[in-house]
């Protein structure tokens, strides 16, 4: 399990992107048409939908818990996800928001009345009520001020610090004026919806033809001349995407994450919704998005069924099915999550932070992810391999002979250099820097970066059940059911409880350990920052254990999995715990709070 520096890595990369990236979140969806029995809205790096049932489920980065949406949330009609919250309207029109708060942008005026629309920035929330127009959050350009001469409003988009509305078939636009967004064109006629992006802004006319102004660096504003009549536009950061009376989906602009690049086989949609650097649509049969998938955003994971294994990473998990399938979810800034599609079926599978590997029915190992390391590059002699594991920047195969081929980063202390004496080998673990063995015969042997003596097994250890390697530090269980961790200490997450008992699998993390008890119940120790150690305590019988950086997941009854701690990414919700009712009944997307 995994080190401080990769995690650290991934939220210095999102933190800076939500201070620098535009608020342009993707204008939240019209009402779904007739044909699409819900609705579905991109984010900033996050997605979220409503199905049939009125059920809303929420994927991608959680940074802000802007993806936590309430459990006594009820029957929404729309939900419109922003840069650091998110809002939803209720079937009786009350308006909820939940996620980051720090310019009260999830206040909901007591006042507001049943609201019909709702549009959301990076830290702004505007509904329209009654033909009335609030707003709140963060002001920095007077866009929370609409003009008092507005009018009734139909639709309102707030754009990266400005806003645009439609009132009496007129849009109007205020706030502040980059690349000239909110200089509606004189001669743009009547209006049914407006799409504010981040310095561009487009129109859907009551001719069915859509108009746009303001930036234009990315040809986001030039409209497709043979787009045809339309009946929605939504606007990204830098593209915009049109759906036609015909259900077709056109985007243009901006495609350096593939977000205008409309899957051939996407059908006919009923609602479609532009995010960040991602694109969304509803069809009649199935919810489609594509695009950004760092944060997973772009990513709708099925439901991987009756689990063989699981294995935490960073800030992602994986499971693999008792049919060999293979379900990855969580942070995907480097493609760790994004199994290829023709992998076939595996029997174990590893993820770090930046790749993750997988060893298939037939013993061949197949990685993806980051490889700038080599830690992708799978030697062309392996062999048959049984097991896995990876680290920071390198990886571990353990062959059918009980041989172990390491391959990639060699950073510190040689984590790639396979010590000559081994023998066979029965369990191999992968730590951030560093990999441990179980050798035949119980003996623990490590090798790799030494600099908190992590790899120093020590003397008095004896025959081993079983061992993990953690980001800095090392545990491992001894015949006797004792736990003994060496290494790292801060957080006390080598300071084994007194009172432990035996156990029959240990589990190390970043800065935290858990242990699996002989009598079926885990116990863990050390940085609590982010719950890893709050166990469920509807966990019942366990009987599998791995600790990814902040989050630890089980095998419980009916092989399914349970995961706490760490849920930036979502990575300790599991797929499965919300099933879509409507379009696809056979996706199953993270559901609501962290289980």
């Amino acid at each position: 399990m995994k080190l401080v520096r990769p995690l650290f890595f991934i939220l210095s990369f999102t933190l800076a992107l939500l201070a620098g990236a535009a608020s342009a979140q993707g204008t939240e969806p019209a009402a779904p048409h007739a044909k699409a029995p819900g609705m579905i809205a991109a984010g900033s790096d996050s997605t979220c939908l409503v199905d049939g049932t009125g059920a809303v489920y929420c994927w991608g980065d959680n940074t802000f818990a802007q993806l936590d949406v309430p459990a006594d949330l009820g029957k929404v009609v729309q939900v419109a996800v922003g840069q650091r919250h998110t809002c939803a309207i209720g079937e009786d029109g009350s308006v909820r928001c939940w996620g980051n708060n720090e310019f009260g942008q999830t206040d909901v005026p007591a006042a507001l009345g049943a609201a019909s629309r709702i549009s959301i920035g990076s830290n702004a929330t505007c509904a329209v009520a009654g033909g009335a127009l609030r707003c709140w959050g963060r002001e920095t350009d007077g866009q929370l001020k609409p003009p008092a001469d507005l009018g009734t409003v139909t639709d309102v988009s707030i754009g990266s610090l400005y806003i645009c509305a439609v009132a009496g078939g007129t849009v109007r636009c205020w706030g502040d004026n980059a690349a000239g967004r909110i200089d509606v064109p004189g001669d743009l006629g009547a209006a049914s919806q407006v799409a504010a992006g981040n310095e561009h802004a487009c129109a859907l006319l009551a001719s069915g033809a859509v108009r746009c102004w303001g930036g234009n660096g990315a040809g986001q504003r030039d409209v497709p001349g043979d787009l045809g009549a339309a009946t929605q536009v939504s606007a990204g950061l830098l593209h915009t995407c049109a759906l036609t009376a015909g259900g077709a989906v056109r985007c243009w602009g901006d495609n350096t994450a593939g977000q205008s690049s409309v899957p051939g086989d996407l059908g006919a949609a009923g609602q479609i919704s532009a995010g960040r650097k991602h694109s969304c649509a509803a069809t009649d049969t199935a919810f489609r998005c594509w695009g950004d998938n760092t944060a997973s955003q772009s990513a709708l994971a099925r439901y991987p069924g009756a689990a063989a294994q699981v294995a935490p990473g960073s800030a992602a998990t994986c499971i693999v099915s008792s049919a060999g399938a293979l379900t990855c979810w969580g942070s995907n800034r480097y493609g760790q999550t994004g199994v290829p599609a023709d992998l076939g079926a595996v029997k174990w599978a590893a993820i770090d932070a930046v790749h993750s590997c997988a060893v298939r029915e037939d013993g061949a190992v197949r990685c993806w992810g980051d490889g700038s390391d080599g830690q992708l590059d799978v030697p062309a002699n392996l062999g048959t391999a049984s097991q896995v594991g990876v680290g920071l920047s390198h990886t571990c195969a353990l062959l059918a002979d009980g041989s172990v081929r390491c391959w990639g980063g060699d950073l510190f202390s040689g984590q790639a250099n396979v010590p000559s004496n081994l023998g066979p080998v029965t369990l191999l673990e992968a730590g951030g820097l560093h990999t441990c063995v179980l050798v035949s015969g119980g003996t623990v042997r490590c090798w790799g970066d030494d600099a908190f003596m992590q790899v120093e097994v020590p003397g008095s250890l004896g025959a081993a059940l079983d061992v993990s390697a953690g980001g800095l530090h090392t545990c491992a269980v001894r015949l006797d059911g004792t736990v003994r961790c060496w290494g790292d200490d801060l957080s006390d997450k080598t300071l084994v409880p007194g009172d432990l008992g035996a156990a029959s699998k240990v589990a190390a993390g970043e800065n935290h350990t858990c242990a699996l008890l002989a009598d079926g119940s885990v116990r863990c120790w050390g940085d609590n920052r982010f719950g890893q150690l709050d166990v469920p305590k509807d966990l019942g019988q366990v009987s599998a254990i791995r600790a990814g950086a902040n989050h630890t997941c089980v095998l419980v009854a009916d092989d399914a999995v349970r995961c706490w701690g760490g849920n930036t990414y979502l990575e300790s919700t599991v797929p499965g715990f919300g099933k879509v009712e409507a379009p696809s009944p056979s996706l199953y997307l993270p559901y609501m709070a962290r289980p």
